[in-house]
């Protein structure tokens, strides 16, 4: 899926720049001046990043950094301190329940950073989503098979090979999710190649999940397949009202 559902002008969805102008120019500007953050729900300056509610679902946001980082692809996101973005999603995914207003088990929620191969947008962004129900009992019945290194899953998930690994959130943290699969083989010399997600599983803990392309299968390593924005995972969502939330064209 694309991450175009915030923006407003019918054009943007041809913008690969959309949403880099609209955390440059508008959230963190506001955040600077002390205007709040613009149409941005949150913005970290002190650790370098804002997070945007998609339009797209009742409960998405994106992760979005507040430097020019154009993605996964990004040789900064192998150096020894470059942030953890991954890690800092998951640290905020609480604000899909503050926005649902019920708590949210891990194991519901699924972070997704797609390649270059299966985005639109040219500024690095972290969907904070649901879990697809089928992937969360797929990976459910696979947990005895995720182990401390990247292992290729058994089976499928949303019809594409995906390898994981478990993952404490120290770790997540200190090394970063593309360092970690950047030693999985030769993946250092073809990160763009890659896109990545992070759930909790039951029986396995946090889990790192990495697929790469393969244009012959249709797999463009977009994780974002595996999750579902309508978050049909979560009970009463059918009730949801959704909360006024700031639009990037306001």
């Amino acid at each position: 899926m694309l991450a175009a559902g915030w923006i407003a002008l019918p054009a943007a969805a041809h913008n690969p720049n959309a949403l880099w102008q609209i955390v440059h120019g508008r959230c963190v500007p506001a955040a600077k001046a002390g205007d709040g953050t613009g149409p941005c729900a949150r913005v970290d300056r002190r650790d370098g990043y804002a997070l945007l509610k998609d339009r797209v679902g009742p409960l998405q946001y994106l992760l979005i950094p507040t430097i020019r980082v154009s993605g996964i692809e990004s040789p900064t996101l192998l150096e020894p301190h470059a942030p953890p973005y991954l890690a800092e999603a998951w640290h905020d995914r609480h604000i899909m329940a503050k926005r649902f207003g019920h708590p949210i088990a891990d194991d519901d929620i699924m972070l997704a950073l797609n390649s270059p191969h299966g985005r639109t947008q040219n500024q690095l962004h972290i969907h904070i989503s649901c879990i697809a129900p089928d992937v969360k009992r797929a990976l459910a019945n696979m947990a005895s098979d995720i182990g401390a290194d990247w292992t290729p899953l058994p089976r499928p998930l949303a019809g594409h090979r995906y390898i994981a690994r478990r993952v404490t959130p120290t770790a997540l943290q200190r090394s970063g999710a593309a360092r970690l699969l950047a030693r999985h083989d030769d993946a250092d010399e073809h990160m763009g190649d890659y896109g990545l997600a992070l759930t909790r599983v039951d029986g396995a803990g946090l889990v790192l999940l990495a697929t790469r392309v393969h244009r012959l299968a249709g797999n463009f390593a977009s994780p974002e397949e595996l999750e579902s924005h309508a978050c049909h995972v979560l009970p009463g969502i059918a009730e949801f009202h959704a909360p006024a939330a700031p639009q990037a064209n306001e």
